[in-house]
């Protein structure tokens, strides 16, 4: 109240106990208009009274304590009605996947790399990685996961490699036991032609069997 409102106030007759109370109800804060969220937690609150009075009477009537209310978890009155003003956002589901081709300069990640080159210390992963690159860009086929079709590359590569290894053991071995039964052909045809020489019969020779390739 300024200056001016109190000289108009003694120019229309008001004593000072008037004036007094006039300017302590200007000066006393004036209710705002509630917003929306305070309607609704006074409402809450209402329903909460409400309920706390007739679990009272119930209690008082038939003897049974009335249920402990729920935990809050740190959570207050004001953030649960946030929450169920403002519910979470839908996120949509996203959509399949779909097979594509191999993208010009895709790699490997060099985890994936160094993963694989300790499964398979035998194989050159940087020429394994252009016969890939090659043979997929040429052919322009589209797969879902590039990179678990390039493990798979890798894979099968290491079964043809120890696969080419143990060919030349296996001839090596079927080699060997060919000679041994040509050694043992030829030591009995000798034994036979000793004892016919011996006895002096005169049948056509038989030939040694000669090893070969």
């Amino acid at each position: 109240m300024n200056i001016e409102t109190l000289r108009l106030l003694v120019a229309q007759g008001l004593d000072a106990h008037a004036i007094l109370a006039i300017a302590e109800t200007l000066a006393a804060p004036q209710p705002c208009e509630r917003s929306a969220g305070a309607k609704r937690q006074a409402r809450y609150r209402e329903r909460q009274r409400n309920a706390s009075v007739t679990s009272d009477v119930t209690g008082d009537v038939t003897g049974d304590a009335p249920p402990p209310a729920p935990p809050t978890n740190g959570i207050c009155e004001s953030d649960n009605l946030l929450l169920e003003g403002n519910p979470p956002p839908i996120v949509p589901p996203q959509p399949p996947k779909q097979p594509h081709r191999l993208p010009q300069g895709w790699q490997p990640p060099a985890e994936a790399v160094a993963i694989m080159q300790r499964r398979f210390p035998n194989l050159d992963m940087a020429h394994e990685f252009e016969c890939f690159t090659d043979y997929w860009l040429g052919t322009g086929k589209a797969k879902l996961d590039w990179l678990a079709t390039w493990r798979t590359w890798i894979r099968r590569s290491a079964e043809r490699s120890s696969a080419s290894v143990s060919r030349p053991a296996a001839f090596t071995r079927q080699h060997g036991i060919a000679e041994q039964n040509r050694q043992r052909i030829n030591e009995a045809l000798a034994r036979r032609v000793a004892v016919e020489d011996g006895a002096g019969t005169h049948q056509p020779r038989l030939r040694l069997v000669e090893g070969g390739d």
